[in-house]
């Protein structure tokens, strides 16, 4: 909820968890570690209303269709496809 509301200035409530995934490398470095990514299913508080293609930081950001996300009409992160192959995403 912190990192939606500081990238975005937007505020959602949990619904509930969905699938951990456990990494033995970082992504970025490929440095053996060990990490647990902890994926929520949120919902946003208020309507998107104005919508700019730019959030309050001027980063682009933009709503992306589940249905075209697991046909990979859209770029997602190997977070996203971890959690589309789980069925948390659906």
């Amino acid at each position: 909820m912190r990192e939606l509301k500081q990238q975005t200035g937007l505020d959602c409530e949990i619904i509930k968890k969905l699938s951990t995934q456990k990494l033995d490398k970082k992504p970025q470095t490929g440095e053996n570690v060990e990490m647990y990514l902890h994926h929520y299913l949120a919902e946003l508080k208020e309507p998107v209303k104005d919508y700019n293609p730019y959030n309050h930081k001027g980063h682009m950001v933009s709503w992306i269709n589940i249905k075209d996300m697991k046909k990979e009409k859209h770029p997602v992160a190997p977070n996203i496809k971890f959690l589309i192959e789980k069925g948390d995403i659906n």
